[in-house]
């Protein structure tokens, strides 16, 4: 009897034990939801949005505004696969969303790399195109570009 018990308890720690190894890596292989990218994503739009005010220290054009956005969430997208050690922002793991988006709330300009800071040829091409003078966050003691 004693012999018999120990086997089911035996069994039962095994069984535990299989449970535990396949919630783990369900835990660790399973990506975002749908629906949870899609929040990901959103946030990544709103985080570059705000940057991108933050960057310009005048007003610019719809157009330069928008190219700068765009850079921007480029540059956000890179940090968060970098972080959470991702291909693309849809395969961070599932049981991460919730530090991804805390973490996309996060992220400032000084946090991105240096080529995000600057304004790239073509935002350069577009300010020139327009006539506008640039003065960014990051333009030396505040001088015009463009």
């Amino acid at each position: 009897m004693k012999a018999q018990f120990e086997n089911l308890v035996d069994e039962a720690k095994s069984i535990n034990t299989q449970t535990n190894n396949r919630l783990e890596d369900l835990e660790n292989t399973k990506t975002l939801l749908n629906g949870e990218a899609k929040k990901i994503k959103s946030q990544v739009m709103s985080r570059a949005y705000l940057l991108a005010n933050l960057y310009f220290k005048n007003q610019v054009s719809d157009e330069l505004f928008h190219k700068k956005r765009i850079h921007l969430q480029t540059g956000i997208y890179k940090k968060i696969n970098e972080y959470f050690d991702a291909i693309t922002y849809t395969t961070i793991r599932h049981i991460d969303f919730d530090e991804a988006m805390n973490y996309i709330n996060s992220i400032e300009l000084v946090d991105l790399p240096f080529n995000y800071l600057k304004l790239t040829d073509k935002q350069k091409e577009v300010a020139e195109k327009n006539q506008e003078k640039v003065i960014t966050l990051f333009s030396v003691d505040n001088r015009e570009i463009g």
